[in-house]
């Protein structure tokens, strides 16, 4: 006899970063543990485990929740979102905290890691690592994660990039550095009086 102690699984389907994704995981399987370990999805990070950081904060058909006290099977039949490269290299700015990033490009699954701070990425692994964009949509403002957020991704150099940005009509990369650059523009236009100036 099955011992009634086990938890049953689960079959959920879902999206996550514009990609459709199937899986088996058990009815307790948090949504963080299975983005981190399944996905290998590594933007949303383990801390608190109590709702109160922040760091593992992902978005539910658009809203945000904490994924360290989110099921997994909550997300079945759902849209989910998590950090986008360039939030990356632009958010820890914003909090004023380093954070260490680990990443892999679409397609090959090659690694990608470094060290984000507020003024500026480090330790970049491997050194030639891009950023992809694509030119900003009329519906940016409405809709940025569908028409922006899931096309920005790192990828370990400009060449691995060719193939992506064949398949995207106006795509291209930027050196990790030069994104943070241009997070700058960004950010300040945004949050200029909240955030201080970046030295020049």
């Amino acid at each position: 006899m099955p011992d009634s102690g086990t938890p049953s699984s689960s079959s959920i389907a879902f999206r996550v970063n514009g990609r459709a994704v199937e899986l088996d995981a058990p009815a307790h399987a948090l949504l963080l543990d299975v983005l981190r370990d399944r996905l290998r999805l590594k933007g949303a990070k383990r801390s608190c485990d109590t709702q109160v950081c922040g760091a593992c904060t992902v978005l539910v058909d658009g809203a945000p929740v904490s994924a360290c006290t989110y099921l997994a099977v909550e997300v079945d039949g759902r849209e989910l979102s998590t950090w986008c490269a360039w939030d990356t290299l632009i958010i820890p700015e914003v909090l004023g905290q380093t954070v260490e990033v680990t990443s892999r490009s679409p397609g090959d699954g090659h690694p990608i890691s470094l060290i984000a701070a507020p003024e500026g990425p480090r330790d970049v692994s491997p050194p030639e690592a891009v950023v992809s964009f694509v030119p900003i949509r009329s519906d940016f403002v409405n809709n940025t994660i569908q028409s922006f957020c899931h096309y920005v991704h790192f990828f370990p150099s400009a060449e691995s990039a060719e193939e992506w940005k064949k398949d995207h009509e106006g795509g291209f990369v930027l050196p990790v550095n030069e994104a943070y650059r241009l997070g700058g523009v960004f950010t300040h236009a945004l949050f200029g009086d909240v955030i201080p100036a970046r030295p020049e």
